[in-house]
């Protein structure tokens, strides 16, 4: 459940935290901390009023939480099949270069009939012998390289199955999701401006009809009262003439 999830994040990610700094510098544990903290960098989180209430990624979990990324997987296990086969082959050929060697005394003119047949049947026995080494360098390549796919898979669903785990808790944010949010929000915008640009316009309108009655009302007084302050006082010097 994502809300579930997010009232829950803050544990786990102090969990997934907890061996960040770990001074070991093959820690798996610490691998993990790190590709989580590189994740949780991805994350949006709920903020504020933000009734969603759970988690949103914009990049995939797999991204982060992989086996080369994670530390558990090493080129050096992937040469090993191979490392096998090839130290089969070196001590097949170096016995069979030392039992060559050592049957040489067969092809000699003194030697009997006789012991030219013991000589071929030591140095078949021998040879023999020397190619187990490299049935046996194949087949330890072949039961090794079956054990790394085995354990491989393992882990790919391991992982698989952590990766999903968080994408089904969280909400994953596509470039064109944001995109759509990004003009929801533009267009909420754009409301709310047109509004107060209304309500604006209406404001000034009943301000300036206000003002525009006041002045047509007040100014016929202040112009009559004007013309007798003016006007008297030369009404008062012609009569006194």
């Amino acid at each position: 459940d994502r809300a579930a999830f997010w009232q829950q994040f803050l544990d786990i990610d102090k969990s997934l935290r907890a061996h960040e700094s770990s001074k070991s510098l093959s820690s798996r544990r610490r691998s993990i901390s790190r590709a989580w903290h590189e994740f949780h960098e991805t994350l949006i989180l709920p903020e504020g009023e933000d009734s969603r209430g759970y988690v949103r990624n914009t990049i995939r979990p797999h991204a982060f939480f992989n086996k080369d990324d994670l530390g558990f997987e090493s080129q050096i296990w992937r040469q090993v099949p191979g490392l096998f086969v090839s130290l089969g082959l070196f001590f097949t050929f170096l016995g069979l270069i030392a039992a060559l060697n050592s049957a040489g005394s067969i092809f000699e003119a003194s030697a009997t009939p006789g012991q030219q047949a013991d000589g071929m049947k030591t140095l078949l026995t021998v040879a023999s012998a020397k190619f187990i080494m490299s049935l046996s360098g194949l087949a330890s390549s072949i039961l090794f390289n079956l054990g790394h796919k085995v354990m491989s898979a393992y882990l790919d669903n391991s992982i698989l199955r952590f990766c999903d785990g968080l994408e089904l808790r969280m909400q994953y944010l596509t470039p064109e999701g944001l995109s759509m949010e990004q003009l929801e929000t533009i267009k909420d915008q754009s409301q709310q401006l047109k509004a107060f640009n209304a309500d604006l316009a209406a404001q000034v309108g009943r301000a300036l009809e206000t003002n525009t009655d006041a002045v047509r009302n007040e100014l016929p007084k202040r112009i009559s009262q004007s013309l007798k302050e003016e006007i008297a006082p030369l009404l008062d010097r012609i009569g006194q003439e």
